[in-house]
């Protein structure tokens, strides 16, 4: 039967909320995306693909001019299961008041239970008390688990056992993107694979880089080096390297060197990171990477550097200087970034528009080309999936451990006798539109 357009509620288990924000946040935000142009608006685009048990909410978040504002709900939501995606593209204190408010709003119309799909939250970045300082990411928790949410999920935080923070009340769901990189840096470098390297930049980001690494070894013997960084003694909120842990001549030389993170941020570190693996500058007691000087480090320089954060912030929610200075230095040092859309901008590229530039450009001479380096990669379908799954009961571990499956099939496709280049009945890739023929 078809939908009474009067009550889209109708014959639906589930919700799907939007946050619409209005013209007065947008005059205070510019860089809000535009409503279609939102990933929740295309998490639901996708998620219309998969099942028809949903409806959508258009939650209204108004903005007045003396700075109050109000969460404002039109549709009728009474023991519905809701499910809300929310992106940051405000400030990042003001990004979590706006999730707490839309679920108080969801719980005083008596909504069933409340998922919450954050896909970034920068104040997990401040997990542990060093000195006399707030531990925001408990105060996150504390803040969700008041507003009623019933289960967070996010994707790669500063650390996992963020979880920690969070009571049985509200637990966090913390989901890794590493299939999904792993599967993106193997389809745009499938031509290059032996060239392929991975950086840490530091010891806290060399697990992710590592397990990526490993899924490439045993047939490409990738690299794996790491930068040992310490703390400015001067400057506690700056990093310094201090070392190259490897062997740069054969760790760095004339490969692609891919340094995955979590997150992106003003671009400080990461472009000091840049600048020491193409030789132009020294670690904190004046040695270059390889050689005694810059002229002979640049002779063993990288032919390009991959960053490869899972969130691309640069400032996101700041003023629009503070922005574009960051796009600028990341700009200048001749690094591509390959990120996801966790928190939408609107000067990133699809990471196709690089795969179609790959297919007659040398990797270094992209930036010659096209000179926004920025690409991200659309996670819309690997979310829409995930949360069909959820609501038909099905176990997520299984459904991860499927996507890592059909990953790791993909990567070793080449190497298959021609009878054994099926996958298993019903096991798809997280990106359906871009699985080989």
């Amino acid at each position: 039967m078809p939908t009474d357009p009067a009550k889209p509620y109708a014959g639906k288990d589930f919700a799907f909320l939007l946050p619409k924000y209005s013209e007065t946040y947008r005059n205070a935000y510019p860089t809000i995306p535009a409503d279609d142009e939102s990933l929740a608006h295309m998490v639901w685009t996708e998620l219309q693909k998969l099942t028809d048990r949903f409806y959508k909410i258009d939650m209204n978040v108004i903005k007045f001019k003396d700075s109050a504002g109000k969460i404002l709900n039109p549709e009728h939501v009474r023991g519905r299961d809701i499910y809300v995606v929310h992106s940051p593209c405000v400030d990042k204190i003001l990004h979590t008041e706006i999730a707490c408010g839309m679920a108080d709003e969801l719980r005083r119309s008596e909504a069933g239970k409340i998922y919450l799909f954050d896909t970034y939250e920068a104040t997990f970045r401040q997990d542990k008390r060093l000195t006399r300082e707030s531990v925001d990411a408990r105060w996150t928790a504390d803040k969700y688990e008041e507003a009623t949410i019933n289960r967070v999920f996010t994707f790669h935080p500063h650390t996992p056992e963020i979880q920690m923070a969070f009571s049985r009340r509200c637990p966090l769901d913390p989901f890794s993107l590493n299939n999904i990189f792993a599967d993106k840096i193997y389809h745009l470098f499938s031509k290059n694979l032996n060239l392929v390297a991975f950086c840490a930049s530091d010891e806290g980001s060399y697990g992710e880089n590592e397990e990526i690494a490993n899924m490439y070894y045993d047939r490409h013997h990738t690299p794996l080096a790491s930068l040992r960084m310490r703390r400015d003694s001067k400057r506690p909120d700056k990093k310094e390297i201090v070392g190259f842990v490897g062997n740069p001549k054969t760790d760095v030389t004339g490969r692609i060197v891919v340094v995955r993170e979590d997150v992106l941020g003003t671009g400080g570190t990461m472009l000091e990171v840049v600048e020491y693996l193409n030789g132009v500058k020294p670690d904190a007691h004046g040695h270059y990477i390889c050689g005694n000087n810059a002229e002979e480090a640049k002779k063993f320089r990288p032919k390009a550097i991959i960053l490869a954060p899972s969130h691309l912030d640069l400032c996101k929610g700041s003023t629009i200087d503070e922005e574009r200075n960051s796009q600028e230095k990341i700009r200048k040092s001749g690094a591509i970034v390959l990120s996801t859309n966790t928190i939408v901008h609107k000067y990133a590229q699809s990471v196709d528009k690089l795969k179609s530039l790959l297919t007659d450009t040398p990797i270094d001479k992209i930036l010659e080309k096209n000179l926004n380096p920025f690409y991200t990669i659309d996670l819309s379908p690997y979310i829409a999936k995930i949360i069909h799954c959820h609501s038909e009961r099905e176990s997520l571990s299984e459904f991860f451990r499927k996507q890592r499956s059909v990953v790791e099939e993909d990567m070793n496709r080449e190497f298959m006798s021609p009878e054994t280049k099926t996958r298993p009945a019903g096991e798809t890739s997280p990106f359906p539109q871009q699985v080989r023929p």
